[in-house]
């Protein structure tokens, strides 16, 4: 073979190599705790990840029910998935208090409620990381899938007081970014929607736009969670 001919032959070669390379070797996000990389585990029983914990107040807005601004708390782990994937993580527990809605206080004289959905006997919400722009990973959360398990859902409720009610169900995907936080306790990691986080099925319409950041850290030390690539 001429040496012309293996020249024109290389590059060829190499985006044929690339092309099918085991997923696992591209490089994608992966979840640390104190700028050490997570290991790999199943997410399993017993090999669930690190615990975690999120916190912040966020607004919903709807065209269906209005504003609603909440406090926000959720408990769940993130680990790395074995074969090198991108980092993975599942919601265990929400809770939310303090609600405001104008629709439902003025409007209605009752009080606004949030009421999680599919995480009582052992179910979950899964997460995963996601880098559509380099160096700014996301925090895919929920899914839109039909009937799925995982998906994020909720009940927006307020409870009859005499002038009527509402009883409304959210649910689907968001996908806020990532943002690493510099310091353990002080300046914790954050995750932030925005404009690009999507939108949550609100009754039968995708309009429910969510706005805010939480705070991350780790459950048991205060960890700071953080999300880079490799």
């Amino acid at each position: 073979m001429s040496k012309k001919l293996r020249m024109g032959l290389a590059p060829v070669l190499l985006f044929a190599a690339l092309a099918v390379m085991p997923a696992a070797a591209q490089a994608v996000p992966h979840f640390y705790s104190n700028k050490i990389i997570l290991p790999e585990e199943s997410g399993g029983p017993g090999a669930e990840g690190k615990d975690v914990i999120a916190w912040g107040t966020l607004v919903l807005q709807t065209k269906t029910v209005g504003v609603i601004t909440c406090l926000n708390e959720f408990g769940g782990d993130s680990y790395n998935p074995i074969g090198g994937g991108a980092g993975e993580g599942k919601v265990d527990a929400y809770a939310v208090y303090d609600c405001t809605n104008e629709a439902c206080e003025v409007t209605l004289k009752s009080k606004q409620e949030i009421v999680p959905e599919g995480l009582d006997k052992f179910g979950e919400w899964e997460t995963k990381l996601t880098e559509a722009v380099a160096g700014k990973p996301r925090l895919k959360s929920g899914n839109s899938e039909l009937n799925s398990p995982t998906q994020i859902k909720f009940l927006i409720a307020c409870p009859p007081a005499g002038l009527g009610e509402i009883k409304t169900k959210a649910k689907g995907e968001l996908t806020p970014l990532v943002v690493n936080g510099t310091a353990i306790g002080s300046a914790a990691s954050k995750v932030t929607f925005d404009a690009e986080s999507g939108e949550l099925e609100i009754a039968t319409v995708k309009e429910g736009k969510v706005e805010g950041s939480l705070k991350v850290m780790g459950y048991e030390g205060g960890e700071l969670i953080s999300s880079k690539n490799p």
